[in-house]
């Protein structure tokens, strides 16, 4: 289901999340190794009964090695799709310097973060319905980056009127009514993201970037059926648990929200960072013309 206008959730900011949601933000945090807590961390933590609870399941899951290596495989799918089906401009020359190293660095992140919180959201999705995922025995305890600074966004409350023509241009293409914190900070690099921008919009229009959307995503599900420990989130046991039926239905609908969000954003990532190291295009050296010799130069002549 895109998201579109109407369909905007809240989320509970980190600034404002106290008590057990507060400290629950800091192992979460501590367990992905972010700097921040994911969007579709502050959405589910408007529904604290449901958010324990998801925490709850999943928190074996994150101690395991196994996980961060399911999130490696669709994190390399990802790419390999959008270098093998897009045609990719070379924007590496539009950035130099301090600039360059601040996009390598963000894309990278972006790139660990994404794909780890579409894995957490497909088997969340999944869960509802029954156990997702098997026990499997020894659990390798977790290794994986750890990220300390969140990156900073462009001008938040307001751009530059270029800049927001940019914003208004993507959100359309996207069909959403406002753009997550990945795009704000690739905006800090404008003259990268302005060309960046232009090429989404050509993407996103052809035929081909929804059948590699919904691949990343049904990747994404397979996954999350190999996940090291079981999660299960049945419906009649959150009923039981004292959720309400109307909360019960807002948390599924925000899961299936973030699924097909961070599908398009593990695919327009990766799409900028092929962007950012050449593109897609083949260069063939060139060859000197060989020297004929003999009755073949005779022939030639």
């Amino acid at each position: 289901m895109p998201w579109k206008r109407g369909n905007r959730v809240k989320l509970l900011a980190e600034a404002d999340a106290g008590g057990q949601t507060r400290e629950t933000y800091g192992q979460i945090r501590h367990a992905l190794g972010l700097p921040h807590v994911a969007a579709m961390h502050q959405a589910l933590a408007v529904y604290p009964e449901f958010f324990q609870l998801h925490w709850q399941v999943f928190r074996p899951v994150l101690a395991a090695s196994q996980f961060f290596a399911l999130a490696d495989r669709l994190r390399a799918d990802a790419y390999t799709r959008a270098f093998n089906y897009f045609d990719v401009p070379d924007l590496s020359a539009v950035v130099a310097g301090n600039s360059r190293r601040e996009l390598e660095e963000l894309t990278q992140l972006l790139q660990y973060e994404d794909p780890t919180m579409l894995l957490i959201g497909a088997a969340q999705l999944q869960a509802f319905d029954g156990p997702v995922g098997k026990l499997e025995e020894p659990v390798v305890p977790a290794i994986h980056p750890v990220y300390v600074k969140s990156p900073e966004v462009a001008e938040k409350q307001h751009p530059p009127v270029s800049l927001r023509r940019v914003y208004e241009d993507l959100r359309h293409s996207l069909g959403t009514s406002f753009l997550s914190y990945e795009y704000r900070a690739l905006a800090r690099c404008p003259d990268f993201f302005a060309r960046y921008a232009v090429a989404l919009k050509e993407w996103i229009a052809s035929p081909m970037y929804e059948r590699i959307q919904h691949a990343i995503q049904e990747t994404a599900l397979a996954l999350a059926r190999e996940l090291p420990h079981p999660v299960e989130l049945i419906v009649s046991d959150l009923s039981n648990a004292g959720i309400s039926a109307e909360n019960i239905a807002a948390v599924m609908h925000i899961s299936e929200l973030f699924v097909h969000e961070l599908s398009s954003l593990v695919l327009n990532v990766s799409l900028a960072r092929i962007a950012l190291e050449g593109g897609t295009e083949v260069r063939v050296p060139a060859v000197p013309e060989l020297v004929k010799e003999g009755p073949e130069a005779e022939r030639a002549a």
